[in-house]
């Protein structure tokens, strides 16, 4: 079993996150905010990064409130 928790991280860079982590101790991790598809290299970068620290991303933050905000829309 792998144990993480969201860090109070002060980069962005790769390594630096994976290793902030290895720190902490923890060998699962929440994804870290805002990605975008479009960055590959940078996602790239992440896994490898992770991956040399034996940390897996196992939380990704995708939640949407499915409720529509139109009241007449939430009564149907």
């Amino acid at each position: 079993m792998r144990f993480g928790a969201p860090i109070d991280a002060t980069t962005t860079d790769p390594v630096e996150l994976a290793r902030m982590h290895a720190d902490l101790g923890y060998r699962a991790a929440f994804c870290p905010w805002g990605l975008s598809l479009q960055d590959m290299p940078y996602l790239r970068a992440l896994r490898q990064a992770f991956e040399e620290q034996d940390i897996v991303i196992a939380e990704v933050i995708g939640w949407r409130n499915p409720t529509p905000r139109d009241d007449t829309m939430r009564e149907d």
